[in-house]
């Protein structure tokens, strides 16, 4: 559990830190900070007193990877007290998250990206290594408008689809963590249509919905596209994320969005960035 003095520290660093309401920090400190393990810092290190300035925390994840089981961290919300900024305090925390990894005999930590600017931030710590997903963006009329263009839409949807089963190297979330992302989504106003978890979002100053973990099978994506334009019938534009695929298609993106720092050296030596599915983090 969370003591008071936890509760209280991490909530002022977030509300510093973070564009996000009271509502949301309670939410996530009482339902998602008991599942992993929180990290702090302040200015003065070399001695025990001192209220944190920095804080973050790290949610266990596995990797599959040819045939194997590799244990890591998921690390989240790195955030510093704006009066704490520039001073090394979020470089220190980071470097005493790879030492909890180590001691922990964990085998990588992944992060993804709140946005671009952090990627140098990020590869000079080590996160060298990339974590791709496709997405497919689509507006309501192509969904809905029999044509060739719809067909070759939904087939591009068929190949963005996952099923864990049928991807043998993936990072995947315990059930503990998956149960609360359920949770989570549905805080922020979203649904877990089927298997599919859609989040309302803007994207460019319009109104999307974000399909994330996007699973159906052909013959069942209409079904299924039905069902979620349904749920969020005030919305137009969307948004598939699913797996990293190769296609010249313009309606088709692929991005390294997450980044990995591997503890081990054979793990590293042998992940295919390409090849490795994961399209689900804790947003």
């Amino acid at each position: 559990m969370v003591n008071h003095q936890e509760r209280s520290i991490l909530f002022n660093i977030w509300k510093e830190a973070f564009d996000e309401e009271d509502d949301y920090i309670n939410f996530f400190i009482s339902k998602g900070l008991p599942l992993g393990h929180l990290l702090t810092l302040h200015s003065d290190i070399d001695t025990q007193t001192g209220k944190p300035e920095a804080a973050l925390t790290l949610f266990p994840i596995s990797l599959y990877q040819e045939g194997k089981t590799y244990q890591g961290y998921y690390l989240y919300a790195l955030g510093t007290l704006r009066s704490k900024r520039g001073v090394g305090l979020g470089k220190a925390l980071v470097n005493k998250a790879l030492l909890f990894t180590k001691e922990t005999k964990r085998h990588f930590i992944i992060l993804q990206l709140a946005n671009l600017d952090l990627n140098n931030f990020y590869a000079r710590l080590g996160f060298n290594m990339p974590v791709f997903r496709s997405f497919i963006d689509c507006n309501i009329e192509m969904l809905l408008s029999p044509s060739k263009n719809q067909s070759e839409l939904f087939h591009l949807l068929s190949l963005l689809s996952i099923n864990n089963k049928t991807i043998p190297d993936r990072f995947e979330w315990p059930n503990t963590i998956r149960e609360y992302i359920n949770k989570e989504c549905l805080f922020r106003e979203g649904q877990l249509v089927e298997k599919s978890y859609c989040y309302p979002s803007i994207i460019n100053g319009i109104n999307y919905l974000e399909i994330k973990e996007f699973c159906a099978p052909l013959p069942k994506i209409p079904s299924l596209v039905e069902k979620i334009i349904a749920t969020f019938s005030h919305i137009n534009h969307f948004r598939f994320f699913g797996k990293p695929i190769s296609n010249p298609n313009p309606l088709l993106h692929t991005e390294p969005f997450s980044r990995l720092h591997f503890v081990d050296a054979y793990l590293e030596k042998h992940y295919q960035p390409f090849s490795t599915y994961f399209a689900l983090g804790l947003d």
